[in-house]
């Protein structure tokens, strides 16, 4: 501590950091780097709930002594119950017997909870750090619900970003973080909501798109610091994430004489 009553960190030559690799969690799905902050971010309704419960799932499967937090503020915990249901038994291809046992070691917060969602900041770092201690995986949904700052303010997405960074690098866990887009423009496409600082300060960042040709949505790394593209044959790639299938409704093909012609006159008799 200082005059100014700033807590300064501690230097120390560089000769004494021990060389380390990222480690990550889901290699052969989604890969999730280990002591890092991911971002998947995507428009509504694409399923990014969906795929946070399966990543949940997942990871109790790859180690089942793992313990897993999905903090999905904006459905309860009933609904989000379902929606594991409709995964293990559509998607994964368990039996509904088979749900207890996979989810017993995942822990949910939901919309119905007495407490209110704390914001993340410099005051709760503290706590949360004790709080989310135990999980090899934090799932906040969505983001926007633990940010009490200004979405478009750099600086305020930055210290969000690092308050979580720093527990997840204490905690040697991960933290996914899910974030919406904003509004389609002319065109159709949307991106991610909020300050570009979101985007800039986590290491890994996945993007959540529609499939032109129906099915599985897209998912596109955006954004990748820590080589998680290794464990990826594409930086876009379909994952089964959804109980049931996107149909894309064919339109009607227009004759390309219809194209050019003008309307008639006679047509607005």
């Amino acid at each position: 501590m200082n005059n100014t009553g700033i807590k300064l960190p501690k230097a120390k030559p560089f000769s004494e950091a021990k060389s380390q690799k990222v480690e990550f969690y889901l290699k052969d799905f989604l890969p999730l780097p280990k002591t890092k902050v991911t971002m998947l971010s995507g428009a509504g309704g694409l399923g990014k709930s969906f795929l946070a419960i399966q990543l949940a799932i997942r990871m109790i499967r790859e180690k089942n002594d793992r313990k897993v937090l999905l903090w999905l503020s904006e459905d309860t915990a009933g609904e989000s119950r379902e929606r594991a249901n409709q995964i293990l038994t559509k998607v994964m291809g368990y039996s509904i017997e088979d749900a207890s046992s996979m989810l017993r070691n995942i822990d949910i917060i939901g919309s119905d909870t007495e407490e209110l969602t704390p914001y993340i900041n410099d005051n709760s770092l503290a706590p949360l750090k004790d709080f989310f201690n135990p999980y090899a995986l934090v799932v906040l949904d969505p983001l926007i619900a633990f940010f009490e700052g200004d979405e478009n303010s750099n600086p305020q997405a930055r210290r969000f970003v690092s308050v979580l960074t720093a527990i997840s690098t204490v905690n040697l866990q991960s933290i996914l973080l899910i974030h919406h887009h904003g509004k389609k423009d002319s065109e159709g496409n949307s991106s991610m909501r909020g300050a570009s600082a979101f985007r800039d300060a986590i290491r890994v960042h996945y993007e959540m798109r529609y499939n032109d040709k129906g099915g599985n949505p897209i998912i596109h790394l955006e954004k990748d610091n820590v080589y998680a593209k290794q464990y990826l044959k594409e930086k876009d790639f379909s994952l089964k994430i959804l109980p049931y299938e996107i149909v894309i409704e064919e339109k009607e093909e227009i004759p390309q004489k219809e194209k050019n012609e003008k309307p008639s006159i006679w047509n607005k008799i």
